[in-house]
């Protein structure tokens, strides 16, 4: 007589390897490899039939593909896989997610391995900033690689950060004062440290603005877009502070939060509403309260 749990086993749809190399985004091939050596094959054996793959063998195989694609070595995802234990994908990520991991998979072109380093899921944006994007991408910047047309670790990475942003990010209901605008000084080309600032804010309805950008125009951005605040980030030294400038002469009731090197926090155009921010932490501590102080007086 057949167990209760192998009952319920049977009462779910059993899948052909095609089925479920598709439903995890992995090759067929893939599915027999993890099969022949690691033992993470399917276990139905209905006679006369090709062997189908159970719903319990399903959630193992998500499990193996969890963790090999955050850069846990496949012997010891499929042993973890395979013990069924649901914490050891959270315990395993602990230990793989470090800079030095971002930077090989970033220089093998490893994009999906990439993605699954830099997710963020719980993490604090802010720590997952500082801790693992920043560091990843100082040491990436120390390696001299002669790459393939078409090739840029630094891009792949790049859009891996993106991607985990998006991923983190939820849709977000309109506010009735507008939304936050963050932008980068003219010249300069918008740093991805905005993307991390968006994420790390919140439940805010905040917009990446691009392309030339004069002083007019902007004051014209906030109008139209009926904008809350607008942090400017600067990437590099002696940046052109004359947006600021430009913002506090038209709108000076309007709260602006602008974060540069520390070298440049003195030349940074004083204002009733404008903040200086030293660091991204405490950037985002300052927008996040003025942005408070607005909701409560809505």
């Amino acid at each position: 007589m057949a167990s209760a749990g192998r009952t319920q086993d049977r009462e779910q749809p059993l899948l052909a390897v095609a089925a479920v190399a598709r439903r995890l985004g992995v090759a067929p091939a893939t599915l027999r490899t993890w099969d022949r050596r690691y033992g993470l094959g399917p276990s139905d054996h209905a006679a006369g039939a090709h062997r189908r793959y159970t719903a319990v063998d399903v959630d193992r195989l998500m499990v193996m593909r969890r963790l090999t694609a955050g850069g846990v070595a496949p012997a010891d995802a499929a042993a973890a896989a395979l013990d069924g234990d649901p914490s050891a994908v959270d315990q395993f990520f602990g230990a793989a997610r470090t800079p030095k991991a971002v930077v090989e998979a970033a220089l093998d072109a490893d994009m999906q391995r990439l993605e699954g380093l830099l997710r963020i899921d719980g993490q604090d944006v802010i720590a997952w900033w500082t801790d693992l994007v920043v560091p990843a991408r100082e040491q990436l910047a120390l390696h001299t690689e002669l790459d393939p047309p078409g090739q840029d670790a630094d891009l792949l990475v790049q859009m891996a950060v993106c991607a985990a942003i998006r991923d983190r990010m939820t849709a977000v209901a309109a506010h009735p004062s507008g939304v936050v605008l963050l932008l980068s000084p003219p010249g300069e080309a918008r740093p991805l440290l905005l993307h991390a600032v968006a994420a790390a804010v919140g439940g805010v309805d905040a917009r990446m603005v691009s392309g030339p950008m004069s002083a007019r125009h902007l004051v014209d951005l906030v109008m139209m877009t009926r904008a809350r605040a607008v942090v400017t980030v600067a990437d590099r030294r002696d940046a052109d502070m004359s947006l600021v400038e430009a913002l506090i002469s038209e709108r000076p009731d309007l709260p602006q939060f602008v974060l540069v090197p520390t070298e440049d926090f003195a030349r940074v155009p004083t204002g009733p509403e404008v903040q200086r921010a030293r660091s991204v932490a405490g950037l985002v501590h300052e927008l996040r309260a003025a942005l408070t102080v607005q909701d409560e007086e809505v």
